[in-house]
């Protein structure tokens, strides 16, 4: 996955959405910093999509960066108040 992301980015570098599906595998794969390099890359590109924030908000959450991971979640649910995702993972920050 990680590799399919890197191509998808070497042809749009662009993608938050290539930037943030990486950085969830970089994570998975126990990275984290590596996973916040990209996060944090595609929330620049693009500050107006919610899963931005909300996989950012969890991995942060996972690392035990409770108030970073709710700041993150808290600008989901301003993005995107309908969905119940963002509000279930601030519930466990």
């Amino acid at each position: 996955a990680v590799e399919a992301c890197t191509r998808a980015i070497d042809l749009d570098n662009k993608s938050s959405e290539a930037f943030q599906v990486r950085g969830w595998t970089e994570f998975y794969l126990g990275r984290p910093n590596n996973a916040l390099i990209d996060l944090d890359k595609a929330i620049k590109l693009n500050p107006n999509r919610y899963e931005n924030y909300t996989t950012r908000g969890e991995v942060l959450r996972q690392l035990a960066k409770y108030d970073d991971s709710r700041k993150d979640l808290d600008k989901a649910i301003k993005i995107d108040p309908s969905k119940p995702h963002a509000y279930y993972l601030r519930g466990l920050s």
